[in-house]
């Protein structure tokens, strides 16, 4: 994807790492150094605290700004 596609959309766009424990997670900073160099200002990563049960119910509660998740522990299974 070339930045001038994701710059063109008209709202904030969101994505995020999901699991637990979530908070030693690297992904944010990662994502967000990322995003900078690519010129996407309104783009936002964070972690989300999320058990495998609460997986389902999280992913249909997300909006059309939800762009990406990446899923860790305990929510992949193999």
């Amino acid at each position: 994807m070339d930045g001038s596609t994701a710059t063109a959309l008209e709202t904030p766009r969101k994505a995020a790492v999901l699991g637990s424990p979530i908070a030693h997670s690297k992904s944010p900073l990662l994502h967000l150094a990322a995003y900078e160099a690519l010129g996407l200002s309104d783009w936002t990563y964070e972690r989300i605290e999320c058990t495998g049960e609460q997986l389902p119910a999280l992913v249909d509660s997300l909006g059309p700004e939800w762009v990406g998740l990446s899923v860790t522990m305990p929510g992949k299974i193999a």
